[in-house]
């Protein structure tokens, strides 16, 4: 079902010792891993402060029943079967107290409460959640979903989908998760529900798949680094240190590891050594692409949409980026910091604001 020995994670402690001392707000630093209405699995069950939306968890799972043509027998004994594989997922101390019958009913309730709040507004998960918590801390509810320490396995939402409803639905619910939690074209997000050899962990791996590469149940390996090399070799400067921040540049030759350090101006910089931007084909972080020519260059980026919704899951699925044993090639981490050297102040972001 999972892989053997991978965990759903806490937040290192240096991430958060480092955001501690770069951050001028750091209450609300922290409050970005943390969830604001609803927990998901076991890291944050139980607390006094999200009693509200706890309570509705059993109305929500009677209306995901009354909606299947299941009852509520054959769901419970569906997921008591995974109990004891469920607990492997999350560090000890915190499933301890829970028997495999508590931790699967856990989950199944986590599962159903996710599928309602991204279902589609109108169905009548949504609504009843809506009509119980309001619009506002529905909304919130979504963004809980987003964090890495409010995860379930995805097996088990993938598991719920397509026995209370169909296959053909489950697909169709990923891709809609997808797009709503991140504004992006509904026809740009693929994956398959039936690719069990690469399904993400959980849904936040999902969406940092899906917004590097478009796929979802499979890992393309886009990595940005490899645009790095390509976008800063024209313009690089050996001697110049009012350049932005140096990047290194890691190029495998056999055996053998060179380290390369490149450096990136400024947008403004840029456009004043004859580089024009323009907006790249897709909305896919993966799609950055530097044409030469003879006396100018052209940098295709992709654009996106900037939230406060955003900000929640980058900082959460860089986070899992740089959890030990997460598997991944730092794209997003890459990006990120690729974009924090060419923007420096508010006279790049209007450069890049679309004319």
């Amino acid at each position: 079902m999972w892989s053997k020995g991978q965990k759903i994670p806490k937040i290192p402690s240096a991430i958060l010792h480092l955001e501690e001392r770069v951050s001028s707000k750091k209450k609300a630093s922290f409050e970005d891993y943390t969830p604001f209405v609803v927990s998901f699995g076991p890291y944050y069950h139980g607390k006094h402060e999200l009693d509200q939306a706890e309570s509705i968890k059993h109305q929500i799972f009677d209306i995901f029943v009354s909606e299947s043509q299941e009852s509520k027998d054959f769901f419970l004994e569906m997921f008591e079967v995974v109990g004891k594989e469920v607990r492997s997922l999350y560090l000890w101390e915190y499933t301890a107290g829970y028997s495999d019958k508590e931790l699967a009913e856990m989950m199944l309730l986590d599962a159903c409460f996710i599928i309602a709040v991204y279902s589609n507004v109108a169905s009548n998960l949504s609504q009843y959640v809506i009509k119980l918590l309001g619009n506002v801390m529905f909304t919130l509810a979504q963004r809980d979903v987003l964090l890495l320490e409010n995860q379930i396995p995805f097996e088990l939402v993938k598991k719920l989908l397509i026995s209370g409803r169909s296959m053909a639905y489950a697909n169709y619910w990923i891709r809609f998760f997808i797009c709503k939690a991140i504004n992006v074209n509904f026809d740009m997000i693929t994956g398959d529900i039936h690719d069990d050899a690469d399904q993400p962990p959980f849904l936040l791996e999902a969406l940092r798949r899906a917004v590097i590469s478009g796929h979802w149940s499979k890992v393309f390996l886009i990595t940005i680094n490899k645009h790095h090399a390509e976008l800063s070799y024209p313009n690089r400067m050996e001697d110049d240190d009012t350049c932005s921040p140096i990047i290194d540049h890691k190029i495998e030759l056999g055996n053998q590891v060179k380290k390369y350090s490149y450096s990136f101006h400024s947008v403004i910089d840029l456009k004043a050594k004859g580089i024009s931007f323009r907006p790249s084909h897709s909305d896919l972080l993966g799609d950055i692409k530097f044409t030469s020519f003879c006396f100018h260059g052209r940098l295709e980026l992709p654009t996106f949409v900037a939230s406060i919704k955003s900000r929640v899951w980058l900082k959460n699925a860089i986070a899992y980026e740089l959890c030990p044993d997460s598997n991944t090639q730092l794209q997003l981490t890459s990006y990120i910091k690729f974009m924090k050297s060419i923007i420096s102040d508010s006279k790049d972001v209007q450069e890049r604001k679309p004319k």
